[in-house]
């Protein structure tokens, strides 16, 4: 309990308890347990992740623990009551005034594929009016942030699956990132697109070889234009607009390429240095697939999202030095959206107040800056990788604009050259190892080969089980025999896949089937077949169609290949 709060207990008939808080009752005085069961009744939704503000007595969460079924879950959140009197693997209880407490936890228990239902027990509105308008506040940023994610992974699985075929070919002559690992005992500069990296500019450049410098992305437009060559340039955008930024550079062998699996692969021709891959966890077959089939090492980094995000991962990794971010805003400051000299350079005027995906947020100077969930997101992922990286690492904000990261200290840019730009420091360049080549060209031709003959086995299949779900005789059930035969063909499935390459295209089709198709209140035996059937038909109809994609991309990869070879 607080002092903030003045709580008394109320008795209702037959003895039963009830809070009054601040003068508002939190249960019926006179029912509590028959309201609870008709407010749960109400609010209740099959296959949903419910958020209840407000624990009070806990009448309404007994009634909601006895109604959860399987694919359900109840958040409890409530900021006065600390003893919490019902256990259950569905429920969880987040008793916290803080709202950025809250809002980690909440982050951490739904995504993408998930219904959230907001629910407020009697009058906590009114008892916690202004904690309750931050926590809907919490969750509407966080479903935003998901649906712009989500859109990011329909849209962009397609350009990832060619990208990483693509890519496989530069395996055959770089190297995992894997060996960069302390290489350096320098101070890393991380440079990222925003408006305020160009005023940092001028200061970096006197100071340019005190430190390792590496861009993020296409900042590495407004390095150059300021005649600043960075060490490293990290790359994880597959879009043609991406390459477009590299395209014309001049770089001299100095600038070292840091790419993901991912990375649009036209993008490797433009540097003349060594070049180094990883992959990211949001598919880790791709791992297994480069370890297991293919035989090559291979490093995961956390999928971060953001390509300063995975500069900043890579920074930490590489030397034992300081990290700095420098033009890290996140934000429109200025009204500007990147940097000067950057390609995506934009000016916006007092409009983009009225654009439904701009919000406010807490500044770097504590003050608010319009951003948009985008920015929150790339902020939110930041602060999490922030707090597991800077156990081992000094990490400094020193974008001095934009948006706060909670987490991250922030010092001028001034005061860290100051403190570290010092002339003792030391290339560590003999840690560096290198790993044995062992991809050729040769065995890469004999492993896609060999893929193109498995998509048609996939593909043959999955055109199997659509003919056993036309099959199915019942209009209420799937017969013992299909089930057995579906599951016998998904086991086969499985095991092709993972021989192949064929997975970043399998994202979206997971997302459809998983969200789109919910269990409703009140459905019938047949409805819950129809649906099912539909949900299986939409699944093993989508794969059919991104696996011929895969096929079809992998017989051009191979020919590229083999002409190469034949040079």
């Amino acid at each position: 309990m607080t002092n903030k709060y003045s709580i008394e207990v109320v008795l209702a008939p037959e003895g039963l308890e009830v809070l009054k808080i601040n003068g508002y009752y939190t249960h019926s005085r006179f029912k509590p347990l028959e309201e609870a069961e008709t407010f749960v009744g109400k609010n209740y939704q099959k296959q949903t992740v419910h958020i209840l503000f407000g624990y009070g007595s806990g009448y309404i969460v007994e009634a909601f623990r006895n109604k959860l079924k399987e694919d359900d879950c109840l958040v409890v959140i409530d900021p006065i009551i600390e003893n919490f009197n019902i256990y259950s693997d569905k429920i969880v209880y987040i008793n916290s005034k803080d709202i950025k407490e809250v809002k980690e936890k909440l982050n951490s228990l739904f995504n993408v594929t998930q219904q959230i239902k907001v629910i407020c027990s009697p009058n906590y509105d009114k008892i916690c009016n202004d904690f309750y308008t931050d926590i809907l506040r919490v969750i509407k940023d966080k479903l935003m942030m998901d649906k712009s994610n989500e859109n990011t992974i329909v849209q962009s699985s397609t350009i990832w699956q060619k990208n990483f075929l693509d890519n496989l070919i530069n395996l055959t002559i770089d190297q995992s990132l894997e060996v960069l690992m302390n290489s350096y005992n320098m101070p890393v500069i991380v440079a990222s697109g925003g408006p305020s990296l160009t005023k940092q500019l001028p200061l970096l450049k006197v100071n340019r070889e005190k430190f390792i410098i590496i861009a993020a992305g296409s900042t590495i437009n407004s390095l150059l234009e300021d005649g600043i060559e960075p060490d490293y340039v990290v790359s994880i955008d597959g879009g043609e607009a991406n390459y477009l930024h590299f395209k014309d550079l001049k770089l001299s062998k100095h600038t070292k390429f840091i790419y993901s699996m991912y990375s649009h692969s036209e993008i490797r021709k433009c540097f003349k240095s060594s070049a180094y891959y990883f992959v990211s966890d949001d598919t880790p077959d791709n791992l297994a697939y480069l370890e297991d089939v293919l035989n090559v090492n291979a490093m995961m980094l956390p999928s971060n999202g953001t390509v300063a995000q995975f500069a900043f991962h890579i920074a930490t990794l590489i030397s034992t030095g300081p990290v700095a971010f420098i033009g890290q805003d996140l934000a429109y400051t200025n009204n500007e959206s990147h940097a000067k000299n950057n390609r995506l350079y934009t000016e916006y005027n007092n409009d983009l107040k009225n654009n439904p995906n701009v919000t406010y947020a807490t500044g770097y100077y504590d003050d608010e800056v319009l951003t948009n969930y985008t920015f929150l997101s790339m902020r939110d992922g930041l602060e999490k990788l922030a707090k597991e990286l800077s156990i081992q690492t000094d990490i400094y904000n020193c974008t001095e604009g934009g948006i706060k990261i909670n987490g991250i200290k922030q010092l001028s840019f001034a005061e860290f050259c100051e403190k570290y730009a010092v002339n003792n420091q030391v290339v560590a360049s003999n840690n560096q190892k290198n790993c044995e080549q062992i991809l050729t060209k040769n065995k890469l031709i004999n492993q896609l080969d060999t893929e193109v003959e498995l998509y048609k086995k996939i593909q043959n299949i999955l055109r199997e089980n659509l003919i056993l779900i036309k099959r199915n005789k019942s209009d209420y059930f799937f017969e013992k025999s299909i089930l057995n035969q579906l599951d016998r063909n998904d086991k086969k499935l499985l095991k092709y896949r993972q021989r192949t390459a064929l997975c970043v295209s399998y994202n979206p089709v997971w997302i459809n089937v998983l969200k789109n198709f919910k269990e409703k209140n009140h459905e019938t035996e047949q409805e819950a077949y129809l649906r099912v059937k539909s949900q299986n038909n939409t699944l093993y109809s989508s794969l059919i169609e991104v696996t011929s994609y895969t096929q079809n991309y992998t017989k051009k990869v191979l020919a590229n290949l083999k002409e190469k070879t034949n040079e």
